[in-house]
C-alpha cells in the first residue's frame, strides 16, 4: 500500500540501530526475535513470508550493497542471524522459501551465481536447509530450459556433490 513502511525497512532499521549500540552477539537474541514477531503480526505475514522477510533484509543488504561483495558476506549474515531464521525454517515449504530467495536474487545478479552453492551450503550448516529440499529443488531447476534455470542447476552441483559424499561416508 502507497504511503506504508515496508517491514523490511523496519527490520533493517531495528537491526541496524541494535547493532550500532552492541554487536550481534550482545544484543539478546530474544529481543531481536520478539522485533521480527512483531513485524510478523503487525503485518499478518505468514512463516513463508517472514523467511523471505529476514531474506530481504539480512542477506540481500550484505551481498550486494559492496562495490567488491563477496559469498563470505552473505555466508555470514547468514551465520550472524541464524537463530531468527531458525523460528521461521521448519518445514520443507519454508526451505523452498529459502531457496525461491536464492533464486530470485541471483536471477537479478547473474555475475554472482557463483555464491549460490555457497549459499546453500551455508543454510545447510546452519540447520536451515535439508539435502533433500535441495536436491528436489535442483532437480526441477534441470527440468526447465531457461538458460537461467540451467545455469543455477550448474551452479548447485557443488553444493549437490558435497551431499554426496556426505553420505557415502
Amino acid at each position: 500500500e502507497e504511503g506504508q513502511i515496508s517491514p523490511i525497512f523496519i527490520l533493517q532499521q531495528f537491526i541496524s540501530t541494535y547493532c550500532q549500540e552492541n554487536s550481534v552477539d550482545e544484543v539478546p537474541h530474544a529481543n531481536m526475535l520478539a522485533a521480527v514477531k512483531k513485524i510478523a503480526s503487525d503485518y499478518s505475514l505468514d512463516d513463508g513470508e517472514v523467511v523471505m522477510l529476514l531474506c530481504n533484509a539480512l542477506i540481500t543488504q550484505a551481498d550486494l550493497e559492496k562495490d567488491q561483495p563477496s559469498p563470505d558476506d552473505a555466508v555470514n549474515q547468514v551465520a550472524k542471524f541464524a537463530f531468527l531464521f531458525h523460528r521461521y525454517v521448519k518445514k520443507p515449504k519454508q526451505q523452498k522459501k529459502l531457496l525461491a530467495y536464492i533464486n530470485a536474487l541471483y536471477k537479478k545478479n547473474k555475475k554472482k551465481l557463483h555464491f549460490v552453492p555457497v549459499m546453500i551450503l551455508q543454510f545447510y550448516n546452519e540447520y536451515l536447509l535439508d539435502a533433500s529440499v535441495v536436491r528436489d529443488w535442483a532437480s526441477k531447476k534441470q527440468e526447465k530450459s531457461s538458460s537461467f534455470a540451467i545455469k543455477l542447476a550448474t551452479a548447485v552441483k557443488p553444493a549437490l556433490d558435497f551431499f554426496d559424499e556426505l553420505e557415502k561416508q
